[in-house]
């Protein structure tokens, strides 16, 4: 007979409040996301307010004089246990979408102003149907921010046919598409990078252009693009029967024409979350390194004065706990902002002791060792939390704007017993590819037994690692005419 038995069963978890996970994603955002959540913030919740500049400065100039112990110290889940528990835990802060752990890049948005650009070319031709100038446009409101055509035909026409409310003939569309990519800039309206090459070779036939050149780059970018990618010129040489001086011109033709019909000039007015904004400002005094943050955001919200009011008044129970839960929001808000501002300053300080000869001197050489664990260990943190406080943060220094990550330095032990850092191994790898015999470049393998005759034994896959980090592509793509 099977009898049931209770069993005690003792084990350790760790479990993450919400409120943590939240504050370790604030660590994460840097100054441009920052100002974005904070105006989300004071837009949603109605018991929080923007608070007076000057008091937000009084605040953020008493960070450096508060003591660890008036600071709540988010890596401790003992701090939160004082939670309300009618707060219903369905409606939480993590539910704004901030508990994401992936970075979430910002996107550079161009203006419109190519497109108002190419519709005043359509609007110079006299003799242009009504009915041919709304297709034509509705294509050119279609396009790509990069004026590349990415929907199908068949999409588009079934998409505008259900607009107009009639069938339109997909050669009706073909016919507005030809019209749009003999407008300017060239190659506006392709739909794949061979066909916008194309538009712009043919361009230059018309231009009489040195024709044979044109002729033999024509047909490269008609037959043979994934030889020319992988640059495989003895193959393209066969199969167009030319020789290689006819191959080089033809090649620097190809190079001089746009991937992309579209791009965005400098003169272009890009919206303000495309721009990088510096998190620190770093200045050398004399012999004083002075660590600030750009925009201190320590004291900019405060609980509203009517909040207290209303938490004083009879409400029934759902609206009692929304009143609790955006009071509780509005106060961790305010502490949390504080303590964001003063594990940022804590981290760049110690980061500016270890790396001090080089905020004197400007040279990454004499960057010293440093990985993210040398700074959680001096200020007690957790490794992860360092890694948010630094990822995707700039600073504003004597010698321009860096990323933090710059400063931080790996060691690699060699043959011989010395520490040496990875910029210095990667340092002596650019300078052998720079040597290298271009028409025959190394391989990894090869790279890898380069480095080791000069002393740095490294691994074939941390050789490609570190050539991927020089922005130095693969052997068969730096290959070149001789």
């Amino acid at each position: 007979m099977q009898r049931n038995a209770q069993i005690q069963k003792q084990s350790q978890k760790l479990k993450i409040l919400p409120q943590q996970i939240q504050f370790l994603n604030l660590l994460q955002l840097n100054a441009v996301e920052m100002e974005n959540y904070i105006n989300k913030e004071l837009e949603e919740n109605p018991y929080l307010e923007q608070a007076a500049p000057a008091e937000s400065e009084n605040v953020a100039s008493d960070l450096e004089n508060r003591t660890e112990e008036s600071e709540i110290d988010y890596d401790n889940q003992d701090n939160w246990g004082n939670l309300d528990d009618d707060i219903p835990d369905y409606n939480t802060r993590t539910e704004n979408g901030y508990q994401n752990e992936t970075p979430r890049e910002l996107r550079a948005v161009s203006t419109d102003s190519w497109r108002k650009a190419t519709k005043r070319q359509i609007r110079l031709e006299e003799d242009i149907e009504p009915e041919k100038l709304l297709l034509v446009e509705y294509i050119i409101d279609s396009l790509e921010e990069n004026g590349m055509l990415q929907q199908s035909l068949q999409d588009l026409t079934d998409n505008y046919s259900f607009g107009i409310g009639r069938m339109l003939p997909i050669e009706e569309m073909e016919e507005a598409l030809t019209f749009i990519q003999d407008l300017d800039p060239p190659g506006i309206g392709a739909r794949d990078l061979r066909e916008c090459l194309l538009i712009q070779i043919d361009r230059l036939r018309i231009a009489n252009h040195d024709l044979e050149t044109v002729e033999v780059a024509r047909g490269i970018i008609d037959n043979h693009l994934e030889n020319l990618a992988s640059r495989n010129f003895d193959r393209i040489k066969l199969a167009l029967d030319v020789d290689t001086e006819e191959i080089r011109a033809a090649i620097e033709l190809i190079t001089s024409l746009n991937p992309h019909p579209i791009t965005i000039s400098p003169e272009e007015t890009l919206e303000d979350n495309s721009r990088i904004i510096p998190d620190y400002q770093i200045e050398v005094d004399g012999s004083e390194i002075i660590i600030s943050l750009v925009n201190s955001r320590a004291g900019s919200v405060r609980l509203g004065s009517e909040a207290d009011e209303l938490s004083k008044r009879k409400l029934d129970k759902k609206a009692s706990n929304f009143l609790k839960m955006k009071i509780e929001d509005a106060r961790w808000l305010e502490e949390a902002l504080r303590q964001r501002d003063s594990t940022m300053l804590n981290t760049m300080k110690i980061i500016a002791s270890i790396q001090r000869e080089f905020f004197y001197t400007g040279d990454k050489n004499d960057l010293k060792p440093m990985v993210l664990k040398d700074v959680a260990d001096k200020l007690d943190m957790d490794v992860s939390t360092i890694s948010r406080v630094t990822s995707r943060k700039y600073a504003q220094t004597p010698y321009g704007v860096m990323h933090v990550k710059d400063f931080f330095v790996q060691t690699i032990t060699t043959n011989d017993g010395e520490v040496t850092t990875t910029k210095e191994i990667m340092n002596v790898l650019a300078e052998i590819i720079e040597n290298e015999d271009k028409s025959t470049p190394y391989n990894d393998s090869q790279l890898m037994k380069q480095l080791a005759e000069k002393g740095h034994k490294i691994a074939r896959r941390t050789v490609a690692k570190y050539r991927e980090n020089l922005g130095i592509p693969v052997a068969n793509r730096r290959r070149e005419l001789i």
